[in-house]
């Protein structure tokens, strides 16, 4: 299973990528369990992340990326991936910067998957 847990993670961080948003949502279970804990954020379906998530590449950090793999574990379903996220601010966020600021931060997710589908989705940075 941890080689296919893994797998999938991969795969819904090159749909992310690629603000291939239907891709994503394809990897994401319907139910999925999200939350951003360092920054507020929590939704309890696939639909409400991608749809934010669609919102805020379009809105405030059209050229975001998740890097590659710094350290990924895998025990059972669940993947440990370490990995840098940022981008430009296309207009002044609170809480992120200002525009034009270039964000680049340092992040831990938890995902658990099952059946191939991700149904947790937590970040830590």
């Amino acid at each position: 299973m941890s080689e296919d847990a893994a797998k999938v993670v991969e795969q819904y961080v090159d749909a992310y990528n690629a603000q291939d948003f239907e891709g994503m949502e394809a990897v994401l279970s319907p139910e999925l369990d999200f939350q951003h804990y360092n920054r507020g954020f929590s939704f309890s379906s696939a639909a409400e992340l991608v749809a934010t998530l669609r919102a805020f590449a379009s809105d405030y950090l059209p050229d975001r990326k998740l890097g590659p793999s710094l350290r990924t574990n895998v025990i059972g379903d669940t993947v440990y991936r370490e990995q840098r996220w940022g981008g430009t601010l296309a207009v002044d966020l609170p809480g992120f910067g200002n525009k034009g600021d270039v964000l680049d931060d340092r992040l831990l997710t938890v995902y658990t998957v099952r059946d191939g589908k991700i149904t947790e989705y937590y970040d830590y940075g």
